[in-house]
């Protein structure tokens, strides 16, 4: 009787072993060890075009919903769709840029007051502090792991792909420790200027995240 339930016991645990694995490699789960696990960070934004770019969502969001709603989404679909309920229901901070001077929008697109967490605001770079209070909503409320930035570029025929919108992962060892993630905007989209860590290749191939 005995054995019997030591080998019960047995199975079980690889069972659950084997589960936890699979769930490691297919990225379903948000990879903590080694630096992985998402944090908040200084974020700024430079813009260097002298186009106008009426709208700029800077989204969190989370693995899944990088590959259920975001990775197939077009740029012209979201800012096409009146309405848009996945513009609507987004936890975001919205900007607007005109001639090289970027100004920060509440949810209905209109100019906001400054933001004491909020620096450089009707200038070419802003900077959204990590104690900016959307980080809390982020990283705690919907456990997101990246960052989605989309812009209204005025783009006829864009890149492949696409620039006017990239995702940025978050996780705390992706990028050198000390700096802020660094977005350029210029004419034809988002450029990532953040320094990366040596590990960034390695978290994000255990995360599933990418980019």
């Amino acid at each position: 009787m005995k054995t019997h339930n030591t080998k019960s016991l047995r199975s079980v645990a690889a069972l659950i072993a084997a589960v936890g694995f699979g769930f490691m490699l297919t990225g379903c789960t948000v990879f903590t060890g080694g630096g992985g696990k998402p944090v908040a960070w200084d974020l700024e934004l430079t813009a260097n075009t002298d186009v106008t770019i009426t709208r700029l969502d800077v989204i969190g969001i989370n693995l899944l919903e990088k590959q259920q709603q975001w990775d197939s989404r077009s740029v012209d679909e979201y800012w096409s769709t009146p309405n848009n309920p996945l513009r609507a229901g987004a936890e975001r901070l919205t900007f607007k840029v005109i001639g090289r001077k970027i100004e920060l929008l509440d949810k209905n697109d209109q100019p906001l007051k400054a933001d004491p967490t909020i620096t450089g605001t009707g200038t070419s770079t802003v900077r959204i502090s990590r104690k900016h209070p959307l980080w809390n909503t982020w990283l705690k409320n919907k456990n997101d792991e990246g960052l989605v930035l989309i812009g209204s570029f005025p783009i006829d025929k864009p890149r492949k792909p696409d620039l006017r919108k990239i995702t940025v992962p978050l996780y705390r060892g992706c990028w050198t420790k000390g700096q802020p993630l660094r977005i350029e905007i210029q004419n034809e989209g988002f450029y990532n200027k953040t320094i990366p860590s040596d590990d960034r290749m390695r978290i994000l191939q255990r995360t599933g995240f990418g980019s």
